[in-house]
């Protein structure tokens, strides 16, 4: 394997696992609801205002990871199909295909969107930019979310008893 080769190797595993994370960030995001997201920024978790301020306008947010997903997906396997192709001929492009349809779906997409789908909260924070700053807010969730007339629970799908009066 030559210089170039393990170049376009590396490359094609690095978009890999750039597709891994974009695939948990797109059903990670669709899950999180901007109250959630509102409620775990005023808890002082990492990434939650990020978070918050990504759930404003989830179109933009959504449209850009698609995007990005898309372009790492094509990229990653035009650049084995191309570097496979090298070393089998024209039989290289067919094994390239099946070697992207089965790594892209069963880990690059099935698994990391389970465990979005199992672990939403830690997935949308992860993929927020959740490592570094810390951030507490001191305005109330139900404030900033634009109502005050959300209730209450004491416990899921029971409200409180000053809600009941």
């Amino acid at each position: 394997m030559s210089g170039a080769d393990a170049a376009i190797l590396a490359a094609v595993i690095v978009l890999f696992l750039i597709s891994i994370v974009l695939a948990m960030a797109e059903t990670a995001f669709t899950r999180m609801s901007r109250i959630r997201a509102l409620s775990l920024e005023e808890e002082g978790r990492k990434g939650a205002h990020r978070l918050a301020r990504m759930l404003e306008k989830p179109e933009q947010t959504l449209n850009v990871l698609l995007l990005l997903v898309l372009v790492s997906q094509l990229t990653s396997a035009s650049l084995l199909g191309a570097l496979l192709e090298r070393s089998f001929g024209g039989a290289g492009l067919f094994i390239g295909l099946v070697i992207q349809i089965l790594l892209y779906f069963v880990i690059g997409e099935v698994a990391p969107k389970t465990y979005a789908i199992q672990n939403p909260d830690r997935a949308a924070l992860h993929v927020s930019g959740s490592s570094g700053r810390s951030r507490t807010s001191r305005r109330s969730v139900s404030s900033r979310a634009g109502s005050s007339a959300w209730p209450t629970c004491s416990s899921p799908g029971r409200a409180s008893s000053k809600d009941r009066s």
